[in-house]
Formats: structure tokens, C-alpha cells, sequence
């Protein structure tokens, strides 16, 4: 088989391998158990070496039984923006003080989100494992007509 075969279903498989946990857990978290939690702490946090320089903190508590969790996380992906006003944005959502429903991992409580969605930005990698996948399937078949 062709030596181009084997490197796109390589490097689909790599893209699939880093898609799918994020993936799993956003729709995955769809389905966890909710409890009410409260907002801590949100406000904008800019990085200007990163691309998308601008990045929201913002920090709940929830309690199950008795015992008491802190998060951070709105959605399986992080929440960075190109511009201040998309941060600010999601931070006006989610107020100092506010009552939010948490999503929490029956298995592991700790791990949580307020957002449970497929990340939309992730597509593209599903777009792209799949495109490579058909051409290493196209690169097959040439190769096995061409022996």
C-alpha cells in the first residue's frame, strides 16, 4: 500500500485522538446529574501573546451531599475570544453571586461544567479526520488497481 495511505490515517487517527475527549465530555455532560452552584469569582483575563487574547475566569462553587466543589470550566473547551466584547459577554452571563446549574460527572464529581455542548470548534478536526480518511481509502484503492 501506498507509503501516503498509512500517513492520513495516521494523522487522522492523531486528530480523532484529540478531538474525541473533548468531544465525549461536552455532549457526554448533557446526561451528568445537576446540582445549583454559585458563582465565585468572573472577570476577563487577557493574554496578548495568545491568538485569541482574551480569555474568561470564572470560578463556582456547587456541594454535593457534603461535600464541596469548586469549577472553572463553562464548556468542554476553553472560553477564549478574539475580542474583549465576546469575554465580556460570557461574563455578564455568569455574575458575582449568581445561582447557575452545574453539571457534574456521576463518576467523578469534580469534574463539572456549566455548558454541556458539542464544542463547535472541534468540527473542523472531525471535518478533517474524515477527509483524510476518504483520501487514504481513495490512495488505497489506486494503489491496489495500479498491482
Amino acid at each position: 500500500m501506498h507509503r501516503l495511505t498509512y500517513l492520513f490515517v495516521l494523522l487522522a487517527i492523531c486528530f480523532l485522538a484529540i478531538g474525541m475527549p473533548y468531544i465525549q465530555e461536552g455532549t457526554g455532560g448533557r446526561g451528568w446529574p445537576t446540582v445549583d452552584g454559585k458563582i465565585l469569582h468572573s472577570s476577563v483575563v487577557s493574554n496578548t501573546s495568545n491568538p485569541l487574547p482574551f480569555t474568561t475566569q470564572i470560578l463556582y462553587q456547587y456541594k454535593i451531599g457534603e461535600t464541596i466543589f469548586h469549577g472553572d470550566r463553562i464548556g468542554p473547551e476553553p472560553s477564549q475570544f478574539a475580542d474583549r466584547a465576546g469575554a465580556q459577554a460570557l461574563v455578564a452571563e455568569f455574575p458575582v453571586g449568581a445561582t447557575v446549574k452545574v453539571f457534574y460527572h456521576p463518576k467523578s464529581p469534580e469534574r463539572s461544567l456549566l455548558r454541556p455542548a458539542f464544542p463547535a470548534r472541534l468540527i473542523w478536526f472531525m471535518v478533517l479526520s474524515g477527509t483524510l480518511f476518504a483520501a487514504a481509502i481513495v490512495l488505497g484503492l489506486r494503489s491496489r488497481r495500479q498491482a
